[in-house]
């Protein structure tokens, strides 16, 4: 499985943002138990802006957010794009970053 097709099947089970997931399990039929956790406020959707280090231009656009912008906040994270596993940034702003391999 992908990671868009992960982030499309939590998103068929209601989950806006996967750090909202506490455990997410394929299953042997081909659809996958998402476990969330609890207490978090929603934050709307997540908009994955990196995906194994390759940029979604329609979603750096859906979110109002330019290339430079992003490889500015990679390089915070003291990563570069080629290392990004996953980038993502909710309806709210609030972003979700995984190195690749960690």
């Amino acid at each position: 499985m992908s990671v868009d097709e992960f982030i499309g099947e939590l998103r068929l089970k209601d989950v806006g943002d996967m750090k909202d997931v506490d455990y997410a399990i394929p299953e042997s039929n081909g659809k996958m138990s998402v476990f969330q956790k609890t207490g978090d406020i929603e934050k709307g959707i997540a908009h994955p802006l990196v995906i194994d280090g390759h940029i979604s231009p329609q979603n750096l656009q859906l979110v109002g957010r330019n290339e430079s912008w992003l490889l500015k906040r990679i390089h915070n994270h003291k990563c570069t794009l080629a290392d990004t596993f996953l980038f993502t940034i909710d309806d709210d702003g609030n972003e979700n970053f995984i190195r690749r391999g960690g």
